[in-house]
């Protein structure tokens, strides 16, 4: 089953919530744990200039809206050997919050893992965020 899913800061719940909305209307929340995001890759238009672009190349950007943030992103965790030997951080020095736009690598071994809720939907750990896109 796919859900439209909406960022839980819209509707009055906290940052670290996304809400799924099933096709009879039902909503449920989902809490995102750890150091983890749940974003929303950016597409690119349909139609750009004339030429139509086909889905797969629509969502081949590495821009992305973020929905959710967990409460653990943006503070410091001790690491063991095994996430050392990863190349995770300790801690990142970023702030990045629900509707933020952010640049992340198209794909990561321990990083990034697909959301069963949405097309074009992942989740995100914090510390492979290369850059956030700051709006003007």
């Amino acid at each position: 089953m796919e859900y439209k899913t909406t960022a839980g800061v819209g509707l009055g719940e906290p940052t670290n919530a996304v809400v799924l909305i099933d096709e009879n209307g039902v909503t449920t929340n989902l809490v995102i744990k750890n150091r983890w995001l749940y974003v929303k890759k950016c597409l690119r238009p349909e139609d750009i200039g004339g030429i139509l672009l086909c889905d797969a190349t629509r969502s081949d950007t590495v821009v992305s809206l973020v929905l959710a943030v967990s409460d653990d992103c943006g503070k410091f965790h001790k690491l063991t050997k095994e996430q050392k030997r990863r190349g995770e951080a300790s801690s990142v020095n970023m702030t990045v919050k629900p509707h933020d736009k952010i640049i992340t690598p198209d794909t990561h071994e321990w990083g990034i893992r697909r959301s069963p809720y949405g097309r074009d939907e992942y989740f995100i750990r914090e510390d492979i965020i290369k850059a956030k896109v700051e709006d003007e």
